[in-house]
């Protein structure tokens, strides 16, 4: 599940938070509590800002209510005497999978990207650029970390 925020900072001005919560998490599928939370706040930065390539995704696939077009959404404000606002999402784009799978006909409409389809994707990418051993998700993701820990 996704949610989209607009906030009102101290100074006046508005940002974007995500709030991305994932649920049947491998070994966790009977708990309906025990769910990941990841929250992403909007920044400058555009090659940092996982908040703008997701509202990318969801302009390209129509789905937000009142929102057409990525101009349209950046200019969206709170509402008068409110501090925060969610976004509302279109009915047909609720139950949609955010990365979904793609085939020479384009993107599926309603099938999750499967974590196979990723990896072989990925360890193709990594031939095409040169590398001499499979890249495999495991490393980015624990990349990933270790830049977080130690930038």
């Amino acid at each position: 599940d996704c949610c989209v925020h607009l906030l009102r900072e101290a100074n006046g001005s508005f940002t974007f938070k995500l709030v991305v919560v994932q649920r049947l998490l491998k070994g966790k599928r009977d708990d309906e509590n025990d769910n990941l939370e990841i929250v992403m706040e909007s920044t400058d930065d555009l090659q940092d800002n996982g908040v703008m390539f997701f509202f990318t995704m969801a302009i390209a696939d129509n789905a937000f209510k009142h929102f057409e077009t990525l101009e349209k959404l950046l200019k969206a404000r709170v509402p008068r005497g409110r501090d925060s606002w969610t976004l509302k999402w279109k009915d047909e784009a609720l139950d949609r999978p955010v990365l979904r799978m793609v085939s020479s006909n384009g993107v599926h409409e309603n099938r999750a990207l499967t974590f196979a389809s990723l990896r072989d994707q990925i360890v193709s990418l990594g031939k095409r650029v040169g590398y001499r051993d499979n890249v495999k998700i495991y490393v980015i993701r624990a990349g990933v970390a270790n830049k977080i820990k130690d930038p």
